[in-house]
């Protein structure tokens, strides 16, 4: 039996797709230094296998497939992953997806359990945690892609999660701030191997690195209103074209939250004395004491646009709305003009 399970667990927005990608993208160098990073298929993760190892409800509702093929083909992926380990019996697995991040009952904790100490005689939990407010804008820029509204994570985010996966008993825990300052030279890549695989070299990696890249504030304010229908544009053309034009456009910087939303969310969140309780994890630069719950309430409610939580440069937004207009062709300049 391999001697151990790497779970990682992310959680979202916390440079698990370029950890992954390196992973995948270095399968050979790994499994030479006995370290297994499973192959599923097409996708560099392993939420494919989640329906099977957990049969939670949720993870089996996935659009044009029923409950029944999603579980067949999960434990399809699963019955691959243990005759690969059977095969190459290596002394390290990791399986990674932003996924096993979600609270699971009781049964269900029992059954991931089960199935992952059916290949390793040792479980690893890990987990790196993003700042709050850092990480709701994140997730923003996520979502706004998609659709036009934006969602706060729960006020107890990282509680109603590791402190299931602390009481499920399948494994021990390590729980670091995902913060550059702190990181291993910076680099999450590092750092996972510093931490966890301390004997392999990262150097001897095929880096790989996340092709998702950040939209200015002018940009995702721009998308929310083609998705709200309030500019017109082509659906699905407008995130390429908004993106194309914002890279190439002077001006262009990361978005930043105003200070006192920024302060907002990080004063709702109840759970951070919990993490310096449980794990002796603090954020750097939070002062929770700056806010009183029911204000930091108040103005996360009031959150609708995007200029509500960002600083947007109205005149660079509008340059912006100009080039991307300027590279939709004369026509379709036309009808939106006579549109709006």
């Amino acid at each position: 039996m391999t001697q151990r399970l790497i779970l990682h667990i992310g959680h979202p927005k916390t440079g698990t797709t370029t950890l992954q990608k390196t992973l995948q993208g270095s399968r050979t160098a790994l499994i030479n230094a006995g370290i297994l990073h499973p192959d599923t298929g097409h996708h560099h993760n392993h939420r494919a296998l989640i329906p099977y190892l957990t049969s939670e409800a949720s993870a089996l509702q996935q659009l044009d497939s029923s409950p029944s093929e999603v579980l067949k083909i999960s434990s399809k992926k699963w019955n691959a992953v243990k005759e690969e380990v059977s095969t190459l019996n290596p002394n390290t697995i990791i399986l990674s997806s932003e996924s096993f991040f979600r609270d699971l009952g009781d049964d269900e904790f029992r059954m991931l359990g089960s199935n992952l100490k059916s290949l390793a005689s040792k479980i690893v939990i890990a987990a790196y945690l993003r700042e709050p407010a850092s990480l709701t804008l994140s997730k923003a820029q996520q979502n706004i892609k998609r659709k036009p509204i934006f969602t706060l994570p729960p006020k107890a985010y990282y509680r109603s999660t590791l402190e299931l996966y602390k009481n499920s008993g399948i494994g021990s825990m390590k729980v670091r701030i995902f913060d550059r300052r702190a990181l291993e030279d910076g680099d999450i890549v590092k750092d996972f191997f510093a931490q966890h695989i301390p004997h392999f070299d990262p150097e001897r990696l095929s880096r790989r690195k996340d092709d998702n890249t950040s939209f200015s504030a002018e940009a995702m304010s721009l998308l929310q209103e083609v998705q709200r229908k309030e500019r017109s544009c082509p659906r699905d053309n407008a995130k390429h074209a908004i993106k194309k034009a914002d890279r190439e456009l002077h001006g262009f910087a990361r978005p930043r939250m105003h200070d006192q939303i920024r302060h907002a969310i990080q004063a709702r969140c109840t759970d951070l004395g919990w993490l310096k309780d449980e794990f002796d994890l603090e954020f750097p630069n939070i002062d929770t004491t700056a806010m009183s719950h029911s204000e930091a309430d108040r103005l996360c409610d009031a959150l609708d646009t995007v200029e509500d939580m960002c600083v947007v440069d109205t005149d660079r937004k509008a340059a912006l709305w100009n080039a991307v207009c300027k590279n939709q062709g004369p026509i379709r300049r036309l009808l939106r003009k006579i549109r709006n």
